[in-house]
């Protein structure tokens, strides 16, 4: 939104049309207050006692195919609620939000494909697209990368693991990993 201000800032001073660049910003504004009200909406629901995160991802999920007209597969395998803590369910809640709002705004994809596996010892969540892709590289040395940041948090304060991988012109795929004890995560 800054960006399209000095956008529209550099334009009035040069006297050259605005319209396209106020029309971007309001369009920037509205996901954006669209984004603060579901992460709102989210933390409310994830403070339940008992968090159902199959169900909570399958909600998300079709409300986004609805959203953002973009097709999305979703594969659970396992017994994922009955192995993960609320807390880690709710941090897992969050990262899962914070993945696919990337790719509506950055990705241009038109499939995404997620799967949640848990195997007694292990559990993934594997989420792919076929958007545009990036140099993840970039991501280490760009100054604003706050959900990143916190992503990252997010995952390292699970004891959790990151990975990564994505080429220009060939999408995303991102997983997370959690080792599992014995007697359920934490």
């Amino acid at each position: 939104m800054n960006i399209k201000v000095s956008e529209i800032e550099t334009a009035l001073r040069q006297r050259q049309e605005t319209l396209l660049a106020v029309l971007e910003l309001k369009e920037a504004i509205r996901l954006t207050d669209a984004d603060i009200r579901k992460h709102i909406f989210a933390l409310r629901k994830v403070t339940q006692k008992d968090i159902d995160l199959v169900a909570a991802i399958k909600a998300y999920v079709g409300n986004y195919e609805k959203q953002n007209k973009l097709k999305v597969t979703l594969n659970i395998e396992g017994d994922i609620n009955s192995k993960l803590s609320n807390r880690v369910k709710t941090r897992l809640l969050r990262i899962f939000q914070e993945l696919l709002v990337n790719i509506r705004k950055h990705a241009a994809a038109n499939q995404a494909d997620i799967i949640l596996f848990e195997d007694g010892r292990q559990f993934s969540m594997i989420i792919r697209d076929d958007g545009k892709g990036f140099h993840p590289e970039n991501l280490k040395t760009k100054t604003v990368s706050f959900g990143f940041e916190s992503l990252e948090d997010d995952i390292r304060d699970m004891g959790a693991k990151l990975d990564l991988q994505s080429c220009p012109g060939k999408g995303t795929t991102v997983t997370v990993q959690l080792d599992l004890k014995e007697e359920g995560i934490f």
